[in-house]
């Protein structure tokens, strides 16, 4: 089965006119889903929608993008590596709650590069915002496989002074239906845009929109500094009818059109459980919207709260079609990390449409695997095209990638084309032999906000990032590590071998570090759990 990322032309079509449908229809054929590793309790099933290449993985009453196992790609036949950034947290919170709940996440629950990049990691960091990404690079020995090793690639992104971030006019568009009710849908919502409201500048400027059966709004453009006002109207929220998606974004949309500023960033904030139910009855028109307003300057920021009709899968194609982040508020601590701890990276972007080509050299690598980024993956000529569209990152944010590679003996080649591939005629012999120290070459493609051509940063991963052992690699990175083994073991994959829940621990108590708002303990715990889970102690 081949998963498509979803943010193809048709594939977006048929997601949106399945998931804003709200349930399955008579043009879905479904499969059971077998999987490897623990037993997953509620089954789960594989969705096809017909006449499209998008699949859905079905976890009760809830949905998530179907994801691939990347197995190793032999660097003599694919030297590039192709990536679309992604900052979205989403998985990680899903997969606490359900924990927590005293199950075992589903295989396609566990999207690993948002588990890693949930967490806040002390890399190097940019001076010149001309310049936003600093890159790191870590190479070191692998925990769960002696006869491979581990590439750590760290993007860190300018932090925006406070005294210099812009102004912000936001839309709430909030989700009032009746699957809404409760305290933690739209209770916690109300709660959430409250604390974001205290964080706000006196020139940030805020609407407010609701939709249910139809759509209405119940707060014009107001200044963030007449908050009694702004939590006033938020008060006055209950929940009751349908879910009309596709109206809701296009009232929202159009407030923000009446509010824009080019001076400031304009963004949509959807939250909902993603129970879309009512109204998408032309899905094309609804993604050429999205996509015509992030092309204006408009942002989509997608929040889902709740659980047991959650549409994971919509969420994150509507955010990344509108040039945005998706998350999940499991809880009120979650929300104030969202929106209160990481508000700026959450609303400023610093980039747009970030790209990451790892070209590896295939005198040194024999083969790699990325670990993660399904649904992020991109072609080889995507990298260059500037039309094609990808993550973007917000101030302060850091994006991390791992890969699993094997080594070859060193052995001296001539070949054409590639960074590593010179003719042996070519003059440049002296970057020819240089280049016989380095592991692979990292790019990273960007464009600035607001515009249109991208530009292009990079550096070599040389032997001097080798590390001879684990221990001797950054606290951070041996966490992000530990991290990506747990998203493995948690989806029965096979690469992990005989590390297990309890060398995870070791490994991520080794590189706790710095932990102020308790979130690398928390991990402790949610391993803990699945481990418990796993043996039948709960």
């Amino acid at each position: 089965m081949t998963y498509i990322r979803p943010l193809g032309g048709v594939l977006i079509a048929g997601l949106l006119a399945a998931g804003l449908a709200g349930c399955a229809s008579d043009d879905e054929t479904a499969a059971t889903a077998s999987s490897a590793g623990p037993s997953y309790a509620p089954a789960t099933s594989i969705v096809r929608y017909k006449g499209t290449n998008e699949y859905s993985t079905a976890y009760g009453g809830e949905r998530y993008p179907s994801l691939q196992h990347q197995g190793f790609q032999q660097v003599e036949q694919q030297p590039l590596s192709t990536f679309s950034v992604d900052v979205d947290t989403a998985a990680y919170s899903h997969i606490r709650r359900i924990l927590k709940n005293r199950q075992m996440p589903p295989r396609d629950v566990v999207r690993i590069e948002e588990m890693v990049n949930y967490f806040d990691y002390d890399y190097p960091r940019p001076q010149d915002q001309d310049e936003p990404f600093a890159i790191s690079t870590t190479v070191m020995p692998n925990p769960w496989n002696a006869e491979t090793q581990l590439l750590h690639v760290g993007l860190q992104g300018y932090t925006v002074p406070r005294r210099q971030r812009p102004p912000v006019n936001l839309v709430f568009l909030i989700d009032v239906s009746g699957s809404m009710n409760g305290e933690d849908r739209l209770g916690l919502a109300k709660r959430s845009l409250k604390g974001l409201t205290k964080g706000l500048r006196e020139d940030d400027r805020i609407a407010i929109v609701t939709f249910s059966s139809g759509s209405r709004t119940v707060l014009d453009p107001t200044s963030a500094k007449d908050k009694h006002r702004i939590e006033a109207a938020i008060d006055k929220l209950d929940a009751g009818g349908g879910t009309g998606g596709e109206k809701g974004l296009e009232h929202a949309y159009s407030v923000a059109d009446h509010q824009f500023s080019s001076d400031a960033v304009n963004r949509v904030i959807l939250i909902s459980d993603g129970d879309f139910n009512v109204g998408a009855s032309d899905p094309v028109a609804m993604r050429k919207l999205i996509t015509k307003k992030r092309k204006s300057g408009v942002y989509l920021t997608v929040l889902t709260v709740g659980d047991g009709n959650v549409n994971d899968h919509i969420a994150q194609a509507l955010a990344q079609a509108g040039n945005g982040t998706a998350a999940h508020l499991d809880s009120l601590t979650e929300a104030r990390k969202v929106l209160g701890d990481e508000v700026t990276a959450n609303l400023i972007p610093i980039a747009e449409d970030v790209k990451v080509q790892i070209e590896f050299n295939p005198d040194i690598v024999g083969a790699y695997r990325l670990i993660g980024y399904e649904t992020r993956a991109l072609n080889r000529r995507d990298f260059r095209n500037d039309r094609v569209d990808a993550g973007d990152v917000g101030s302060g944010h850091s994006v991390t990638a791992l890969y699993e590679i094997t080594l070859v003996p060193h052995l001296a080649r001539a070949r054409l084309g590639f960074r590593y591939q010179l003719a042996s005629s070519d003059p440049d012999l002296k970057r020819a032999v240089e280049a016989q120290d380095e592991y692979a070459f990292v790019k990273l493609r960007y464009k600035a906000p607001g515009t249109r051509n991208s530009l292009q940063m990079g550096q070599p991963v040389s032997k001097f990032e080798e590390v001879e052992l684990l221990e001797d690699a950054p606290d951070d990175v041996r966490f992000a590590v530990a991290v990506a083994a747990f998203g493995q073991i948690l989806r029965g994959e096979v690469d992990t071998r005989e590390f297990n829940y309890d060398d995870v621990l070791d490994l991520a108590q080794s590189g706790r570090s710095s932990d102020p708002f308790g979130r690398r303990g928390e991990f402790l715990q949610l391993v803990r759990q699945a481990e418990g889970l796993s043996e039948g102690a709960w």
